[in-house]
């Protein structure tokens, strides 16, 4: 909305009351006037000298001399309520209003049926912001002189200041329909429509204006404000033009074109403006946070920030201006500055802070924050309950924290209050249903995406990885055709083509796909992942090993893809980097059981016989079937032992031996097992203890007899 940079409503025009007032009252050759004075009239004819005077150096703007010369008329004839009127305008036009209202209060002291004076009065409160009192004063002066339509102009001017733009449009109607020719209360009155999103009768009051006076820019200037709130830019970059060419130093001029250049999406045309404004004048902070805009429109961040950074330093409390710059850090991928700019928005604005809670919401959501980042949705939604985007986003927090029955009501809620704007929404519920393993639900809001959207290709990449789950791997592979032709640029419907060529034994046209996606986001690490594994299917184990590195390098907490690697440097009887990775990957995800096999199972190939007990031990008391595991891998321990060329140690062998009752270990050498895996920060404090079979507290308490401590409690620990 362009209104508000519009120009406020004109001022009284006082100059009119030093001419017409006093000339008229202070003409000492009239008799009617001379029979009004007492005996103090024996100094009128020097009195109107100096009266004349002042009055002419008023209008030349010497207001000192002017009050000098008012000053001699009152020496002269102290009941003259003329003076004093005078001296209050002379006093007002210099700012002084604290003299002026003491000046006309003095003026109507002596001529309390003086309409002007409290019109001056009145004009003189609303410029101290005393809109009551000055009403007051503009009601006295309509009461005794209701035809003078400048009265109700000012009036109607400060009602609108009291946000009272209904007793504003009363007060200028009546004003219009007194002197249909003044164009400056079609102005006002246009601008009062504005305030009121009526454009249309706004822009028909600035067309009588500029009727009017033809070279009045700031007419043109608000009327193509309400083209442009109209969405009627193309006019309102004429009306601009015109206000320019009038007034060719007007910085506001520039900035309003600026601003629906920007509109129309010509943001070098905008960027111009705003560096015409910035130009006339410097200190312009509002110039300096579109101009930002509008490079952040072009992708240029970098440029946009600095202007950012300009409008915060000319103003400190622009909350605008953080908001837009801590946008901008998120389009940089610098979260943390982002989050410090929507926080600071917030403290400067806490009442209209939706945007900066929504902007932070969603810094904190990438940086994978999502309790603070529930918490910021959650504020969105107690300022707007009916935005669907907040339950939207915070729905997918709750689901990346895997608390499905919040993220799906939150979903549908979004659903629900724009359901014709939902195909997002449905998907994201889809997914969510699939994470708790309903697919057929899941495929259900999948079909209702498609439906909203028949060109959705990421619902169409969704409900393949369902059909795919389901085993109906044609329906999958047609969705992910689908969602290629719809968009071949998107990544994923690629990969997870490339994942079934690659259960299909069709590994080349795997590596093809993943190849694909690769190309359309050179970031994808998941794409390397899957690409290494064909490669590793086909036995090209070095160049599965690059995929692999190369995922890692693009997302350190892909799990899987030290796995994988681990296997690669297995398969290459390259041992120590495999137990390396396999390390790694329980740091990463040390609740999955099966990797201590894994990893207990390379350290048998390296006959490092200790940490292999150490690991096929946590591995069965985890539950793990290590002796089926084995005899899948290696089908006997004479076959290992061949195959590595030396005997198993006997308590090996048990642990390689399927079990015939529970497996016993002594509590001792269990809780040493936990101790070991914390010392080795492969465990958290929690899961150490449940391996060691104790309390939490109780193996908290036996640390210190194997030399450990706990410094600080994780972040799950601490909120248990």
């Amino acid at each position: 909305m362009l209104q508000s940079n519009l120009n406020r409503p004109a001022s009284i025009p006082l100059n009119r009351y030093i001419s017409s007032h006093n000339r008229n009252d202070v003409a000492v050759n009239d008799p009617k006037y001379i029979s009004t004075f007492n005996k103090d009239n024996i100094g009128m004819s020097e009195a109107s000298i100096y009266n004349y005077r002042g009055i002419d150096c008023c209008e030349k703007g010497k207001f000192d001399e002017g009050i000098e010369h008012f000053n001699k008329v009152i020496a002269l004839v102290p009941k003259f309520a003329g003076a004093y009127y005078n001296r209050g305008i002379a006093y007002a036009r210099k700012g002084d209003f604290d003299n002026a209202i003491k000046d006309f209060s003095r003026a109507i002291q002596l001529k309390p049926d003086d309409a002007n004076a409290y019109n001056g009065l009145g004009f003189i409160y609303a410029n101290k912001d005393n809109f009551d009192n000055a009403i007051e004063n503009f009601d006295k002066a309509i009461q005794l002189n209701p035809d003078d339509a400048k009265i109700y102009y000012n009036r109607g001017t400060a009602y609108f200041n009291k946000d009272d733009v209904d007793n504003a449009l009363r007060d200028y109607n009546r004003s219009v329909k007194l002197d249909p020719n003044d164009a400056k209360t079609y102005y006002n009155r246009g601008f009062t429509y504005a305030n009121k999103g009526d454009f249309d009768n706004a822009i028909k009051d600035y067309t009588s204006a500029i009727k009017l006076k033809s070279n009045y820019a700031e007419a043109y200037n608000g009327r193509g404000g309400n083209y442009a709130n109209k969405g009627d830019f193309d006019n309102a970059i004429k009306d601009y033009n015109r206000a320019i060419q009038i007034k060719p130093e007007c910085a506001g001029f520039y900035y309003n074109r600026g601003d629906a250049y920007k509109a129309k999406g010509d943001f070098d045309n905008a960027i111009k403006d705003y560096n015409r404004a910035i130009q006339i004048q410097p200190n312009y902070a509002e110039a300096y946070n579109n101009r930002g805009t509008a490079y952040a429109n072009k992708d240029e961040f970098d440029n946009a920030i600095e202007n950012f950074d300009k409008a915060i330093q000319l103003q400190p409390d622009y909350v605008n201006a953080y908001h837009n710059r801590g946008t901008a850090y998120i389009n940089k991928d610098e979260y943390n500055q982002a989050i410090k700019d929507f926080s600071k928005a917030i403290d400067l604005d806490f009442e209209h802070a939706v945007l900066a809670y929504r902007g932070r919401g969603v810094a904190y959501y990438t940086e994978d924050r999502f309790y603070r980042a529930i918490d910021d949705f959650s504020a969105v939604i107690s300022f707007t309950p009916d935005d669907s985007f907040a339950y939207y986003a915070r729905g997918m927090a709750y689901r990346n924290l895997l608390v499905f029955e919040k993220a799906i009501q939150d979903l549908s809620t979004a659903i629900r209050l724009k359901p014709d704007k939902a195909a997002d929404a449905y998907t994201e519920r889809g997914i969510t249903y699939h994470s708790k393993g309903n697919v057929d639900h899941a495929i259900e809001d999948y079909n209702a995406a498609i439906a909203l959207d028949s060109g959705f290709a990421n619902a169409y990449t969704a409900r393949g990885q369902a059909y795919h789950d389901k085993g109906e791997v044609e329906k999958a592979i047609t969705d992910y055709n689908n969602a290629i032709e719809l968009n071949p640029e998107l990544a994923e419907p690629y990969t997870y083509r490339g994942l079934i060529y690659n259960e299909q034994g069709k590994v080349n046209k795997a590596i093809e796909d993943h190849s694909e996606a690769i190309v359309c986001d050179s970031d994808f690490a998941e794409a390397y992942l899957n690409r290494g594994q064909a490669y590793y299917t086909k036995n090209e184990l070095d160049t599965a090993i690059a995929d692999y590195d190369k995922a890692i390098h693009l997302n350190p907490e892909l799990v899987e893809a030290y796995t994988h690697r681990g296997n690669a440097y297995r398969a290459k009887s390259e041992l120590e980097s495999a137990i390396a990775d396999y390390t790694e990957a329980l740091k990463h995800r040390p609740k999955v059981a099966e990797s201590y096999w894994t990893r207990g199972e390379a350290w048998l190939l390296a006959k490092e016989w200790e940490a292999a007990k150490t690991d096929l031990t946590a591995a069965i008391l985890q539950g793990v079937d290590v002796a089926a595991a084995f005899q899948n891998t290696h089908e006997s321990i004479a076959a290992l032992e061949q195959k590595i060329g030396e005997r198993l140690p006997k308590e090996i062998v048990v642990l390689l031996t399927p079990l015939t009752g529970p497996f016993e270990i002594d509590q001792e050498a269990r809780i040493a097992l936990g101790m070991k895996y914390y010392g080795n920060d492969e465990l958290s404090s929690g899961l150490a203890a449940r391996l060691a079979g104790v309390p939490r507290e109780e193996f908290w308490y036996l640390m210190g007899d194997y030399g450990l401590s706990l410094f600080t409690l994780d972040e799950e620990e601490a909120c248990q």
